[in-house]
């Protein structure tokens, strides 16, 4: 019989923890959750592909995925440069795809091409809403 004992102890960068603000600034902190997950799992299974959702929504003091306007509308410029941003911090990290989950214009061209200016063009994949929508990635929320 195999058994398993799991401590949990909630970081103070995890995302229900973390301080959060109107930029979600803890979306690509070095020591947040996803970053260290993505460096733990590449050493311990460097074969293993790794494909992160890109969001801001947890790590939003509104909870929206993008930058507000002082009228409460998303601010669509900064937003996508905030999204490439986060993006281009897990493939540092050594995710080897990135998929946003916003429906924002313009995210996949400035990720891409944040991507490619930053040498991870070739490295990092980049998963279009549409192709993670119909893949089995969203299968639970159906």
């Amino acid at each position: 019989m195999l058994g398993f004992t799991f401590r949990v102890e909630l970081s103070p960068h995890a995302p229900a923890t973390a301080p959060k603000d109107p930029v979600g600034t803890p979306a690509d902190d070095q020591q947040g959750p996803v970053i260290l997950a993505i460096r733990k799992l590449k050493k311990l299974y460097p074969s293993l592909y790794i494909a992160c959702d890109v969001c801001l929504c947890e790590y939003t003091s509104h909870g929206h995925c993008g930058i507000l306007n002082k009228d409460g509308t998303i601010n669509t410029r900064p937003s996508v440069e905030r999204l490439a941003d986060v993006a281009l911090a897990y493939a540092k990290a050594g995710a080897d795809c990135v998929a946003p989950s916003d429906m924002m214009d313009g995210r996949i061209l400035a990720m891409k091409r944040k991507l490619i200016d930053e040498g991870y063009g070739n490295k990092c994949t980049l998963m279009s809403y549409s192709a993670k929508f119909a893949s089995s990635l969203y299968g639970p929320f159906r």
